[in-house]
């Protein structure tokens, strides 16, 4: 046998393209094989049982070939010349058309393998296998179809879509309770952006996405022609290709079924003798066998049909250019599913048998210089399917498409909307771009940094609370609270972190080291964004947040007012002890620094270039101010300008109350403790600070410092006591000091004048015209170190003659006439009490206290 290959393959080198054409059965080889070969050549195969018909005796069939094969080599020789001569020098449109044969090529398909069921080939087993394998792709398509039928011919938007893309632009896409201040838009705004950290309205941002990108309304030049209806044009021609060819194969199977003989169903066997293949071929098909092979054509093109009415519904109503790409090769799947159970799940002789099993020739279909009627039919259908379902169906779907598109996303999105209590709508623009807002850089390094973070201590951009409870409760609070809850002692949080971060971000100044670098922004008016504000909030203590007369007026920011941190921190409580009862004049609080800089303050809000109430006001009251100190209420009111009161201005500007400066203009007393800003000087308020004194920038009172006490009586005309009785106060404050020495100064005493009894005041008057009053004192030994025992000595040495020349002196220096001076007489009285805080204290009933010492500073306690 290999002698004889060998000489073949000497004799013709082409006789491998001959073997190769031997195993692709050329149907009109074999049918003319008798000229080549005997008859008896090729043993039979009937179907009658399955070990005749498949299988052969292995030992005979190599006799019978070896001595073909042996007697024969000169026939071999002849069929190897001519399978490679050449039979026509040049082949034209004639010569094709005579020589092309159409045949059927059995293929790994189920619907294949199918018609040899009953076949002494497969075998009972392999026969209900391969009827199991038909039943499972039928029942495949069917649910398929079915689903598709039910699911997928209505399209995906339509004109209900579109109603209510404008009911959500009507309602939710523009409510202002759906504005979302971090970036600054509407919700249909962020929708229409494909904001994907949007986490509402995700139906209509996916609807809106693949919209977009099926309809590509933006896109210009060549990118414009690659949309969505272009790819579903071209998956709609591929299926309709699939499905075409899947008709082909089911008519050219029934074709050549109904082409083999008729009469009891044969298979034969052959060998291919240069390759020694065995192939089969089907001699003979049965009556009833054409009639089911017919049954399935039947279902083929009722399936055929089904998925490609379903298919095309499928594939136009898929807006999602990935889920149509998908969807197509899912059609594929469906189509070809009886190639896949075979593939799978067929049998090894079901496999070997339509693999090696000849191609069926069949009658050809009418042909017409060079075209066929089959691919014509073809040709002209699917362009014409095309063409219908793109103008009946997909070329409708895009004007759908865009018109949802203007509906969810069209005209002005920049804005919001809400009602009113009297139902009026109220529009407001937004300013979009919030995300790059600085702002959230900081939120962002927080969030970043807590993911990463091990330690709470460690964090340099938030503030962890204990709780989600906690969490919860802050999240709701609204600045002012939460300004106080973050800052209970009025403190500086700026000097650490997170803070300073948060203080530099605010202030845009990346080298503020803490909130002493923070003291330039402290007096800024800038809103409740503003940089003034940040100050005051992270360095309340450094920006005057804990004194209520001090350098700073501003309080925006600060947790300052009525039942806030700062109003009960120590610092604020220690400023009020340290500060004064006593009133500056006009001129004084000129010279004040502390003053000037709150009538900048008032005066800044009257510049401001915000939109602000009270404008007119502030610049009328800081003019007021600066000109008549704390009678500027009574300026004011001769003005008609309503401005407050000294506890609270009439508008909200963010600004110190001025009891701090004006105690006796604002009647600061004991109902005033707890609800305003006033002096509490050694934890006293200043109706009670009244016996105290006020000397050398400190109260000096008489159950702390040592004292004298006693009643001084003076004689002197009744008209100088009408007229002078402020200087004649002042000149008994200043015979006393003198009197007494010890460096007591006149500020050091204190005179109460006392009612005389109305007998006195007419016995004096008959005699001498004059009027005898009588006063109580308090001398205040200040000096450090004074004797009180001297002091009291010295004070009681002069003899009323002395006192007398003493008084008389200190009017005439008041400026007193001297007529009216020479009568008058001073007898001093000392109480013989020992110590300073065991005797009386003057009493406080009409008491007039004057002290000749200047107003102190409100700094002076520093």
């Amino acid at each position: 046998m290999d002698i004889e290959a060998k000489l073949v393959v000497s004799i013709n080198p082409d006789v491998q393209e001959a073997t190769k054409e031997l195993d692709a059965a050329d149907v009109r080889f074999f049918m003319d094989h008798s000229r080549t070969f005997s008859a008896d050549w090729v043993p039979e195969m009937n179907d009658v049982s399955a070990g005749d018909s498949s299988t052969a005796d292995s030992s005979s069939k190599l006799q019978v070939t070896s001595d073909m094969q042996l007697s024969k080599p000169s026939e071999n020789l002849r069929v190897s010349r001519r399978i490679s001569m050449p039979v026509v020098d040049c082949v034209d449109e004639k010569i094709l058309d005579v020589q092309t044969q159409e045949y059927y090529r059995f293929g790994e398909s189920t619907w294949d393998l199918v018609l040899f069921i009953g076949t002494g080939a497969l075998g009972p087993l392999g026969s209900l296998q391969t009827f199991l394998l038909a039943l499972s792709s039928v029942a495949m398509q069917i649910v398929f179809t079915g689903i598709a039928w039910y699911n997928f011919l209505q399209p995906e938007v339509d004109d209900t879509t579109i109603r209510d893309a404008f009911r959500w632009r009507r309602s939710a896409g523009h409510a202002l309770s759906q504005y979302d201040p971090l970036s600054k838009s509407s919700l249909a705004e962020r929708v229409c952006a494909l904001d994907m950290s949007l986490p509402a309205s995700g139906i209509q941002m996916s609807l809106y996405e693949n919209i977009v990108r099926y309809v590509k309304p933006s896109a210009e030049g060549f990118e414009s022609f690659f949309t969505g209806e272009r790819l579903c044009l071209v998956a709609l021609i591929c299926w309709y290709l699939m499905v075409a060819k899947e008709v082909n194969h089911g008519l050219a199977l029934h074709r050549g079924i109904i082409a083999t003989p008729l009469g009891t169903t044969r298979i034969n066997s052959r060998e291919n003798p240069f390759t020694l293949v065995t192939h089969y071929r089907l001699i003979a098909v049965s009556r009833w066998r054409k009639a089911a092979s017919g049954l399935l054509l039947a279902y083929r093109l009722l399936a055929a049909a089904a998925l490609l009415y379903v298919g095309t519904f499928f594939l136009v109503y898929t807006i999602n250019v990935t889920e149509l790409i998908l969807n197509a090769v899912a059609l594929a799947i469906i189509l070809d599913i009886d190639d896949l159970l075979f593939d799978a799940l067929a049998t090894t002789p079901g496999r070997h048998l339509v693999n090696q099993m000849d191609p069926l020739p069949m009658k050809p279909l009418p042909r017409l210089r060079g075209a066929d009627l089959k691919s014509t039919c073809m040709l002209v259908l699917i362009p014409l399917a095309t063409a219908f379902v793109y103008a009946n169906m997909l070329a409708p779907m895009v004007t759908t498409l865009v018109s949802a598109q203007e509906a969810l996303c069209g005209g002005n999105l920049k804005f919001v909307w809400t009602t009113d209590a009297r139902s009026v709508v109220l529009f407001s623009p937004t300013q979009g771009d919030g995300w790059n807002d600085p702002g959230l850089e900081l939120q962002f390094k927080a969030i970043d940094e807590a993911e990463i973070l091990l330690e709470r201590e460690e964090s340099s951009w938030g503030v962890w609370l204990d709780g989600m409870d906690d969490l919860a409760e802050t999240s709701t609070l609204d600045v002012e609270r939460a300004v106080d809850l973050a800052n209970p002692r009025c403190g500086d949080l700026g000097d650490t972190e997170p803070l300073r971060n948060y203080l530099r971000s605010f202030l845009g100044n990346q080298s503020v080291m803490g909130c002493l670098d923070a003291k330039p922004y402290c007096d800024l008016l800038d809103g409740s964004k503003g940089k003034g504000f940040a100050a005051r909030m992270f360095c309340s203590d450094t920006c005057g947040c804990n004194e209520p007369a001090g350098e700073f007026m501003k309080t925006q920011g600060c947790p300052y007012g009525l039942g806030r941190p700062c109003w009960s921190s120590e610092a604020f409580l220690r400023n009020l002890q340290r500060s004064s009862c006593e009133e500056k004049s006009a001129e004084e609080l000129r010279s004040d620094a502390s003053w000037s800089q709150w009538v900048q303050s008032v005066r800044a809000v009257g510049e401001s270039e915000a939109t602000r109430e009270g404008k007119a006001e502030a610049l009328v009251l800081a003019d007021a101010m600066w000109e008549h100190g704390c009678s500027f209420g009574d300026k004011l009111t001769e003005m008609n300008v309503t401005w407050g009161t000294c506890f609270s201005w009439r508008f909200d500007w963010g600004l110190k109350t001025m009891e701090g400066f004006c105690p006796t203009t604002c009647g600061c007393d004991a109902s005033k403790d707890d609800s305003s800003a006033c002096p509490r000087p050694l934890g006293r308020n200043c109706e009670t600070i009244s016996e105290c004194i006020f000397a050398d920038f400190r109260y000096y009172c008489p159950d702390e410092t040592s004292i004298l006490v006693g009643k001084a009586e003076l004689k002197l005309n009744d008209a100088v006591f009408q007229l002078y009785s402020a200087q004649v106060a002042s000149a008994l404050q200043a015979s006393l000091a003198n009197l007494t020495g010890h460096g007591v100064r006149p500020r050091h005493v204190q005179v109460a004048e006392r009612i005389p009894s109305s007998s006195s005041r007419r016995l004096v008057a008959r005699r001498l015209n004059l009027v005898k009053m009588e006063y109580s004192y308090t001398v205040f030994l200040t000096a450090p170190g004074v004797d009180e025992t001297a002091a009291r000595e010295a004070l009681k040495a002069p003899t009323e003659r002395e006192a007398s020349d003493a008084f008389i002196h200190h009017l005439l220096e008041a400026g007193l006439p001297t007529d009216q001076t020479a009568d008058a007489a001073l007898d001093i009285k000392v109480n013989s009490a020992p110590g300073s805080s065991n005797g009386p204290s003057p009493p406080t009933s009409n008491m007039s206290t004057t002290s000749t010492t200047p107003a102190p500073s409100h700094e002076g306690a520093k």
